[in-house]
């Protein structure tokens, strides 16, 4: 089982962040809606790596693609100190194509909506409405006569309540 949390914005003061190499960038901007109430944080990466593809000898290669990017963000508000409520995202996608013969790109889609509500000291509750999409495409082009593409797509739709008690 894996629990994977995510970053919520800094909500009193604005923060930029984000790096480059030769082949990816990536960008993280965080900050207040309302200072001390709500925040927001988007950040995306890509890759701009078909420059050094286009290097290459290999006449193949040299007409081969790659890449990903994604982004993702979420916005939190504190309605009440018992009560908050957020919506996240994120988006993805990879592609690579080696000449004109074979090709993959997958990608997925996922968004939370989520309230957190405090009934007491010790009793609370998380209640979530999700959405998510994974998708992918497989591509096969032996010579001009023989073509064949394969694809799937997997869509959810979840509704979702924990509730945490901590006895004294």
């Amino acid at each position: 089982v894996m629990d994977i949390s995510l970053l919520e914005g800094n909500n009193s003061k604005l923060k930029v962040s984000g790096g480059i190499s030769p082949v990816t960038g990536r960008l993280m901007v965080e900050g207040p809606i309302v200072s001390g109430k709500s925040s927001f944080i988007a950040g995306g990466r890509a890759t701009y790596s078909d420059w050094i593809l286009g290097m290459l000898k290999d006449e193949k290669l040299k007409n081969s693609r790659a890449g990903f990017y994604d982004f993702q963000g979420m916005v939190t508000t504190e309605i009440n100190p018992k009560n908050s409520i957020s919506l996240s995202g994120y988006l993805s996608n990879d592609m690579f194509s080696y000449y004109r013969e074979n090709a993959f790109n997958y990608g997925n889609l996922a968004a939370t909506l989520r309230w957190k509500h405090t009934f007491s000291r010790v009793f609370s509750a998380d209640f979530q409405a999700i959405i998510s999409n994974y998708d992918y495409q497989l591509d096969y082009n032996s010579d001009s006569t023989a073509f064949s593409s394969n694809s799937y797509s997997l869509d959810q739709k979840i509704a979702r309540a924990d509730f945490l008690y901590l006895p004294s």
